[in-house]
């Protein structure tokens, strides 16, 4: 519990998640299945257009776990600790995999 309320690690905690909607934005809000992205600190939710289940289960084949928040929500929840680079890998995953899957989705 020490950890969890240490102002520093809150600190870099909240720093990561303005990390990860800064490159979520950046990178996936151009694209044409992406309608919104939304939440807060480190959890995010990505409302696509279409469907987000073949989107789900090609992130997991690319080694990254997310959840379905609705029929066409991509969920993500790190955990406090995450690492930048690691954050930056699960967007660079995120972008390849949608724009991938967009032209078959649709």
């Amino acid at each position: 519990m020490d950890i969890i309320f240490n102002e520093e690690f809150l600190r870099e905690a909240s720093d990561k998640g303005r990390l990860m909607f800064e490159l979520l934005h950046k990178e996936l809000g151009c694209l044409e299945v992406v309608k919104e992205i939304r939440g807060l600190g480190l959890m995010a939710g990505i409302e696509l257009t279409v469907a987000a289940q073949p989107i789900l289960a090609e992130l997991r084949n690319s080694g990254m776990i997310a959840l379905p928040a609705g029929e066409k929500v991509v969920r993500l929840l790190p955990p406090l600790n995450v690492k930048v680079v690691e954050i930056e890998k699960a967007v660079s995953i995120m972008k390849e995999t949608i724009s991938k899957n967009k032209v078959a989705a649709q």
